[in-house]
């Protein structure tokens, strides 16, 4: 199967956080026999899933990526209204055996979300919440089954490097290409963050020759 997003926007470590690697099309994922009941938590459907959509590809492309690196991954433990989603856990534990790299399964989410299906705002305002130990200084590469927005990889993303872990990438079985980017373009700062206002530059201005004018000669 081709790999569904797959460019040269993936940097080495050291530089800018590479684009998330998506590994599947979204219509390969979620029209699989076997994707509801492995969203819903079992792991014989997971396993069917990933072994019939995981992108040997992909797979090779990491691995040049983080070439002389041993990452640990993490994978994204969702809970869904219906279960635990058990698509990411047996996502990283294939990767694992893939590409030899070790799992960490102690990292969890700990609330709730129902991002599945949800839209934009009501993924803004259900962020995804994580917990569990983090090697300060080790290595991880993320591990999802969906990037939609890039909330929860993103915050996971945060669990770790605020605990003192570096994270080097991030996988995800499915998702839309356009979510890909967890770091932000210049561009995109530039729209957030707002010049100065400049009616107010030009007033501080204009009071300031007025004091020179008033102040007194000698």
């Amino acid at each position: 199967m081709p790999c569904r997003t797959f460019s040269n926007r993936h940097a080495r470590p050291g530089g800018a956080f590479p684009d998330v690697l998506i590994h599947a099309s979204e219509s390969a994922v979620k029209q699989h026999p076997a994707y509801w009941a492995a969203k819903t938590g079992s792991g014989s459907a997971a396993l069917a899933l990933v072994g019939d959509t995981m992108n040997e590809q992909a797979n090779e492309h990491l691995r040049q990526l983080l070439a002389g690196h041993m990452p640990t991954l993490v994978s994204a433990h969702a809970y869904e209204k219906e279960g635990v989603n058990a698509i990411p856990e047996i996502f990283a534990d294939e990767l694992s055996k893939a590409l030899g790299w070790p799992v960490d399964n102690g990292v969890l989410q700990i609330n709730a979300v129902g991002h599945t299906g949800a839209d934009g705002f009501s993924r803004l305002a259900r962020q995804a919440r994580f917990a569990g130990a983090v090697q300060p200084g080790g290595e991880y590469v993320l591990v999802d089954d969906f990037i939609g927005m890039g909330g929860t990889l993103a915050n996971l993303k945060g669990h770790i490097e605020s605990n003192g872990g570096r994270v080097l990438a991030a996988v995800a079985l499915t998702g839309k290409p356009h979510s890909a980017k967890l770091a932000p373009t210049p561009e995109r700062l530039h729209e957030l963050i707002p010049f100065p206002d400049r009616s107010s530059t030009r007033r501080r201005s204009a009071d300031s020759a007025v004091a020179r004018q008033a102040k007194p000669t000698k």
